[in-house]
């Protein structure tokens, strides 16, 4: 019968580097060596289970050693890049880094790498072996987070298995792997590469190199590709990064120019009319009218901070892009993965400094703004409410901030609020004088009035609620009292 176990990667990854490898080498080392995995063993023991006697570890071990076969899913091989800093590097200064190849195997999160001994172990050394695998967290670096099990299946291992010593024609694939010579020895695999290295050993004390061999050749073979989802992604969520942290108070510089952004990345790829439509232009240019299903941009601080009222000066740290009819998947894409950088004018640089974003995460509004999403009939302002029209002559600011509202809501098909209250302090017409509330292009004249506010309605009410002027620029967005 022997005994299996079965190692599935949620995240889609597998790193790791042979023994002999290193930095930028080519190739991933698959399957993963007797060494890795029995090292791998030891260590969950120490940090996972250490209540577990060290003679039970010991036995274990010893009845298992080198496995005799593998059968791996298919792979395919891919390469990040990043840069290392030197011992000169400083983070005032851009240079003296290095780049380094990580090469890594993206693995189907459903496929399960199974490895099989052809040894039996006891009944109890069974049991507590199966949950020394279940604790086992990752297997090769700690990037290839892992899901172990014990295998209920009988292995057979056939042609189609990496097996030890497999011998053949041409048609046998082989790699050399770091094993056990003889009985594993947990001294040995405890030692660590730098003391191996200062032994000038070239390989570890207790270790040799042996062959597997396979007919398969599953290795850079296509893996199944996850299935699009039905349901339209409607928020992207990016993070900012700069020298100079964003400050809500310049929050509607940082959306204008992510709507730049996108504006002149995306015609590259997709209909003019189409990319127009989604960033709130007619096909001549011109404002879009009807309703407001066009993108809103707007920056905000990571979302558990987000609370009624921001205050001017609070960092924005997230970047958020939400469509109320949904974005195209292969849409989404490009904004994800095309802008890297925000920049404004020289002129605005004290306002917001060059900002780097990256993507985040993306899904249903709901997931990644819960704080702006509900039912309730009461709401308050998060960001300043900026009115649509002027007010007329000896016409009430409540008059005319009910009409402004009436208008607002009826075009986003929700009810006209019952009442309407402005939260106004001392406090408050201090932190509106300080937002910016005017875009890129526009002079100091184009400054709008601005008020935080609550606002009851009779019937509850579903979010995201972002009324008023520059609401698709971050103005005017509330959250349920």
């Amino acid at each position: 019968m022997g005994t299996s176990i079965s190692v599935r990667f949620p995240l889609g990854r597998y790193h790791g580097t042979a023994w002999d490898g290193g930095a930028n080498t080519s190739a991933a080392e698959w399957p993963p060596s007797p060494w890795r995995i029995l090292r791998a063993l030891v260590a969950t023991w120490y940090a996972r289970w250490p209540d577990l006697p060290a003679e039970t570890v010991d036995r274990i071990l010893a009845t298992l050693g080198t496995p005799d076969a593998y059968w791996t899913p298919p792979t395919r091989t891919g390469t990040t890049r990043h840069y290392m800093p030197g011992v000169h590097h400083t983070t005032a200064a851009s240079g003296n880094t290095s780049q380094v190849i990580d090469v890594f195997l993206a693995i189907s999160p459903d496929a399960a790498l199974r490895i099989h001994w052809a040894a039996d172990l006891a009944d109890d050394d069974r049991a507590t072996f199966g949950r020394l695998v279940e604790l086992l967290p990752y297997l090769g670096r700690s990037e290839s987070v892992c899901q172990a099990s014990l295998d209920a299946r009988v292995a057979a291992p056939d042609s189609t298995w990496w097996r030890l010593g497999e011998a053949g024609g041409d048609d046998v694939l082989k790699v050399e792997l770091l094993a056990p010579s003889g009985v594993p020895n947990r001294a040995h695999l405890e030692a660590s590469t730098v003391a191996t290295r200062r032994a000038r050993r070239m390989l570890p004390i207790g270790s040799h190199k042996v062959n597997f061999g396979t007919h398969s050749m599953n290795c850079d073979s296509p893996i199944p590709r996850p299935r699009p989802t039905p349901e339209p992604i409607t928020c992207l969520r990016f993070e900012l990064s700069s020298s100079v942290p964003l400050k809500m108070r310049s929050a509607v510089v940082a959306a204008d120019a992510m709507h730049g952004a996108i504006a002149r990345t995306l015609p590259k790829w997709f209909d003019a009319d189409d990319v127009a439509a989604l960033i709130g232009l007619d096909p001549a240019g011109g404002p879009r009218g009807g309703p407001h299903e066009h993108l809103h941009l707007f920056a905000l601080p990571d979302a558990p901070s987000i609370r009624q009222c921001l205050p001017a000066a609070e960092q924005a740290s997230s970047l958020y892009v939400w469509s109320p009819v949904g974005i195209r998947s292969e849409v989404a894409g490009a904004i994800q993965t095309e802008i890297r950088l925000l920049w404004t004018p020289e002129h605005l640089s004290r306002e917001m400094a060059e900002q780097h974003i990256f993507a985040a995460g993306h899904g249903d509004v709901e997931t990644m703004l819960p704080n702006l999403v509900g039912s309730s009939n009461s709401w308050v302002s998060v960001t300043p409410y900026l009115p649509v029209r002027h007010r007329k002559k000896r016409e009430t600011v409540e008059d005319y901030l009910a009409d402004n509202l009436r208008r607002e809501t009826g075009s986003r098909h929700k009810p006209a609020p019952t009442t309407i209250r402005p939260v106004d302090s001392q406090q408050q017409r201090r932190e509106i004088v300080q937002y910016r509330r005017r875009r890129i292009s526009e002079d100091m004249s184009k400054t709008r009035p601005g008020v935080f506010l609550r606002l009851e309605f009779d019937e509850a009410v579903a979010g995201p609620l972002m009324l008023g002027q520059l609401s698709h620029f971050g103005y005017g967005i509330f959250t349920p009292a």
